[in-house]
């Protein structure tokens, strides 16, 4: 008896002791999740990053006609050329918060709410272009303050997209999806031969927030890669070097405390799913980045591939096509893209993402055509070691280059070749 009385107080001392453990744990990893959220929260766009008043009304409110009428009279009284546009554009920054509201409510009106509000920023925004192009001064003046506005509101109009993904018709979220490349276009083109210097403007003027704040500039930056022209690529990715670098400023000593943030941060980042395996590849190569962030930078593309991998066989038919048709678009090319329908085992979806992959690999290969750079060409070998068409690719490329920089070499001297 005395021997049971003595075993079963062992075993309610461990079980206490474990319950201590196991309850400080889930503490800590609470309290580690609420930081990571708080820092997040800290780079949300809000009214007041934006600059103005937190609307009061959203579509569909009676309160929001009488929001409307207000602005519309101020406009109107208004007089200052420069005052007027900038009023204008706070009254875009103001539909763009009301669309992420709406958003966020998960109402079955949500869908068209949202459009309404985005309907009158487009409206707006069409305004503050025309006042731009008839005032080239204001215009000169102006842009640098709205550059980084721009950016943030590509992050608004990405989180609403992809917010309301899967809950709006597929004609819907075509329109968002318009609304965000028409918008990014025509900003691009308000001054399109300084679109380096802007973008890399903005970046530096979107820097105050947490430690990680970049994060979210540099997957706006890669969308942006894909919905401005061609020849303009290369200058977009100087502006994400310089995002690059202000974030390995910040996180030059990761700890291990960073890089369960880094990764919870990560999924936080609202952009499309191809968007984002994209954005996440692009960081465990970069060469701005310190060695150790770039090591959890690969275990966090890893672990969002097998993400990826398990939502698409969750998927019906239906949604399975849908899926894969984000990798339709050539100019889209990536090699992660490539690794990804790799990876797939679709029977049903075979023929299909052997043709998907046919159209990747020729984007690629465009883009290891276009590059000179020997460590971005090594770069793209190693993300291609299972494609042996694309490494032919590569280090066909790279003996060209190394051909045409001995070219260049000056020749030896008649005298040094007598000595020989």
């Amino acid at each position: 008896m005395k021997l049971l009385k003595l075993f079963s107080l062992a075993i309610m001392s461990f079980l206490l002791v474990f319950s201590f453990h196991f309850v400080q744990a889930q503490e800590t990893n609470t309290e580690q999740l609420a930081n990571v959220l708080i820092e997040f929260e800290t780079d949300e766009i809000n009214a007041k990053s934006l600059n103005i008043e937190e609307p009061d009304a959203v579509p569909g409110q009676f309160k929001y006609n009488w929001q409307i009428f207000k602005e519309n009279t101020e406009l109107f009284f208004t007089f200052d050329k420069e005052k007027k546009i900038e009023k204008l554009e706070k009254i875009s920054s103001r539909r763009l918060l009301e669309a992420k509201q709406l958003a966020e409510t998960n109402t079955t009106d949500a869908a068209s709410r949202v459009a309404e509000a985005l309907k009158k920023y487009e409206e707006t925004k069409q305004k503050i272009n025309a006042r731009l192009e008839n005032n080239p001064e204001l215009r000169e003046k102006l842009l640098e303050k709205f550059d980084a506005n721009q950016i943030k509101h590509q992050q608004i109009l990405s989180s609403v997209t992809e917010k309301l993904r899967n809950k709006i018709s597929e004609s819907q979220l075509d329109k968002l999806e318009t609304i965000k490349k028409e918008e990014a276009l025509r900003w691009y083109n308000n001054d399109k031969e300084k679109i380096q210097a802007r973008l890399e403007k903005a970046v530096d003027n979107n820097d105050v927030g947490s430690k990680f704040k970049q994060l979210k500039n540099i997957a706006t930056l890669e969308e942006l890669s894909d919905t401005l022209p061609e020849d303009v690529k290369i200058k977009v990715e100087a502006a994400k070097v310089r995002a690059e670098e202000k974030l390995s400023e910040k996180l030059e000593n990761i700890n291990s405390q960073d890089k369960e943030k880094l990764e919870k941060y990560i999924k936080n980042i609202k952009t499309s799913d191809v968007n984002k395996e994209k954005f996440i590849s692009n960081l465990k190569d970069s060469e701005q980045l310190s060695p150790a962030f770039k090591e959890k930078a690969n275990n966090i593309f890893n672990n969002y591939s097998d993400t990826l991998r398990k939502k698409f066989q969750s998927l019906d038919p239906a949604g399975q096509k849908k899926f894969l048709d984000q990798f339709e678009d050539k100019l889209r090319s990536h090699p992660a893209n490539i690794q990804f329908l790799e990876s797939l085992d679709s029977s049903e979806n075979k023929e299909r993402i052997k043709n998907l992959l046919e159209i990747q690999s020729e984007g690629v290969k465009e883009k290891i055509q276009k590059t000179t750079d020997p460590v971005k060409l090594k770069t793209l070998e190693q993300n291609l070691q299972n494609n042996p068409i694309l490494r032919k690719q590569i280090q066909d490329q790279q003996r060209q280059i190394k051909t045409e920089q001995n070219s260049l070499l000056p020749a030896p001297s008649a005298s040094l070749n007598t000595n020989q």
